[in-house]
């Protein structure tokens, strides 16, 4: 399993802090490839849920990108929001190939469980973007949806342009 949480990504936002005065620095993890539906998958999640509440008050939201889960059922969906809710602090999650394309629905199952597929928000100073990716079909190339480019497009025309970006999606 490829599950990742990164909280060293502080180091690069401490990085790109220098010669800023408008940002501060902060911590976040980043949760990914959970694949709910494989065995033992949610039992780790639980953990990692865990971990984080108990022990790592430093982080002020989580991301998790893509591939929650392993089929995209319904159920594999929902046993990942059940427990991503769980943290106790904010959470913004995006789909990956296996959430959609893989899925019994398309996306709709992961749009009517999570209420989105895309996130944008600011945190001390830095903007945050996720979008959905993936093939269009197995083992092909990644690609972000026409709409997704749409709606990034109008959210950077918002941005200032001094404003520090951290773009996040699934596929490589």
């Amino acid at each position: 399993m490829k599950k990742t949480i990164l909280t060293t990504l502080a180091l690069l936002a401490a990085v790109l802090l220098m010669g800023q005065t408008k940002v501060k620095p902060f911590k976040f993890a980043l949760i990914t490839d959970t694949h709910i539906g494989n065995p033992n998958n949610d039992m780790d999640l639980q953990r990692t849920v865990d971990d984080i509440n108990q022990n790592m008050p430093e982080i002020e939201f989580v991301i998790v990108s893509g591939d929650v889960t392993e089929f995209g059922s319904d159920e594999e969906l929902t046993i990942a929001k059940n427990t991503l809710d769980k943290l106790n602090v904010p959470t913004y999650v995006i789909p990956g190939n296996h959430d959609s394309n893989w899925s019994e629905s398309g996306t709709n199952s992961f749009l009517t469980i999570f209420g989105t597929e895309t996130f944008g928000f600011e945190h001390n100073g830095y903007k945050f973007f996720g979008l959905p990716s993936g093939p269009n079909m197995r083992m092909g190339p990644g690609q972000i949806p026409r709409e997704g480019i749409t709606w990034l497009n109008e959210q950077l025309a918002l941005t200032d342009k001094d404003t520090p970006i951290i773009f996040v999606n699934h596929y490589p």
